[in-house]
């Protein structure tokens, strides 16, 4: 693990949550916007807010994070590169576990189609933000594009002038 300070720290103690869970509500404030939009590329984070739910389960062994997110971004447009501004919007959930993480030595058989295993509790506090943040990662369109905006592909050139020889042949001819 690394020791990055994260830009959205919500730490929520989970080692006594009762049975019926805790929501929250968070909300990040200019810096820490601004500190995701750096993070994700994005030219700013107008908003980002999301409502949370941890509730324990299994005879409190883990925590099922339940959370809808609502941000508003703007980003470049891939095509002409004028400011695109957008809503986002996600559903997420989670599971944690207070089960000690595998060893980095142990292989271990991953499957695509099966459930996400559940990541580790960390010193008993799940950083909240940190999730939030990271789902709003995968949520925001990685090619957005304005309004009207159509990308236009290169007309086709020659075959012949486009093969690694044509340069060759184009100086033999000199010759």
């Amino acid at each position: 693990m690394t020791d990055i300070t994260p830009e959205f720290p919500r730490p929520l103690p989970v080692e006594r949550l009762p049975n019926e869970g805790r929501h929250l509500m968070i909300e990040a404030d200019a810096m820490e916007r601004a500190a995701l939009a750096k993070r994700f590329g994005l030219d700013a984070v107008e908003a980002l807010e999301a409502k949370v739910h941890a509730k324990p389960f299994a005879r409190g062994e883990l925590v099922r994070l339940t959370g809808h997110l609502t941000a508003r971004v703007t980003q470049t447009c891939g095509v002409t590169l004028v400011p695109v501004h957008s809503d986002v919007t996600s559903d997420f959930e989670m599971v944690f576990t207070f089960a000690p993480p595998v060893p980095d030595a142990v292989e271990v058989e991953l499957d695509a189609e099966a459930e996400d295993p559940p990541e580790p509790i960390v010193e008993g506090v799940i950083d909240v933000g940190e999730v939030v943040a990271e789902q709003f990662a995968l949520a925001i369109n990685p090619f957005p594009r304005a309004p009207g905006a159509e990308f236009q592909p290169p007309p086709d050139e020659d075959p012949a002038s486009a093969s690694p020889f044509a340069a060759l042949a184009a100086l033999r001819k000199r010759k």
